[in-house]
């Protein structure tokens, strides 16, 4: 039971990863922008905050990250992250 539990996660992180990877290339914007992190900012906040209604926060979460050469979704007060401007955000 727990080994068929274990792969049925294990595929779920797996094709889950593959869909925001495919999902990064699909923004389109001319733009960057510059956002300089706020105390308690998380990258999920900013980067729902660039989708606004109309775009995947996750793809925008995937696209930061390539923008920025960030290796996890770690933020801290006072940094600058570059993010995309996308059309229907804030």
């Amino acid at each position: 039971m727990r080994r068929s539990l274990f792969i049925v996660v294990f595929w779920c992180v797996v094709l889950g990863c593959i869909g925001i990877a495919l999902m990064g290339g699909g923004l389109e914007y001319d733009e960057t922008d510059v956002v300089v992190i706020r105390h308690s900012d998380t990258l999920w906040g900013v980067a729902s905050d660039v989708a606004g209604n109309t775009h995947n926060v996750n793809a925008v979460v995937y696209e930061i990250r390539e923008l920025n050469d960030m290796d996890d979704v770690s933020v801290r007060r006072g940094d600058e992250i570059k993010v995309p401007v996308l059309e229907g955000g804030e």
